[in-house]
């Protein structure tokens, strides 16, 4: 009666490991891509994978590109009756984590200006931030344009300067440039 038990359970247990294995394989395959594309000088917003949700900038000259494992959709939402489009993510890939929060008309190009502080994100006024080390940097001139929405998904770009702290012990402002951005993102709540 133990055989009969056993063979099914170690199966089944291998089933799962190969499972896994191919997974983590496939998932350092298209890290081992991402990283060698990036290394090979291809533009920070080239999407990694037709269709797979991502995104990238360059922030000060240095290419960021979030997909897969780091990055964590907070709330991707297309209010229509407001005409609004609201993206923020959390880059895991980051220690500490960075957050890009953006609210947006949701067709065409935003124009956004002095986002700092505020109500701004709680209601529908154009707004958008970027969290790096722990301190909120907020547009001063930025743009965003919505380049594709559909109702599984909004594609567009961003560039634009924002200011804030450089750090918690450092209460100074720096400004960062923010150029080539581009995301893929489905329209998700967590």
């Amino acid at each position: 009666m133990r055989s009969l038990f056993k063979a099914p359970f170690v199966s089944t247990a291998a089933c799962i490991l190969l499972s896994i294995a191919a997974c983590n394989n496939a998932n350092s395959n298209m890290t081992a891509s991402l990283n060698s594309a990036l290394a090979s000088g291809a533009p920070a917003g080239d999407a990694p994978v037709s269709g797979a949700a991502y995104v990238s900038y360059e922030a000060d000259g240095q290419s960021v590109m979030i997909t897969g494992q780091h990055l964590f959709i907070n709330d991707v939402s297309n209010n229509s009756a407001k005409g609004v489009v609201t993206i923020n993510v959390t880059n895991f890939g980051k220690n500490p984590a960075e957050v890009i929060h953006i609210i947006a008309h949701n067709k065409g190009v935003t124009a956004i200006s002095h986002s700092a502080g505020g109500g701004a994100p709680f209601n529908s006024d154009p707004f958008a931030d970027i969290m790096i080390q722990n301190q909120n940097h907020y547009a001063d001139a930025a743009e965003v344009n919505i380049t594709q929405i559909t109702t599984d998904y909004v594609e567009g770009a961003f560039s634009g300067k924002f200011t804030g702290r450089r750090s918690m012990s450092d209460k100074s402002k720096e400004t960062i440039t923010i150029t080539n951005g581009k995301f893929h993102l489905p329209f998700r709540k967590s």
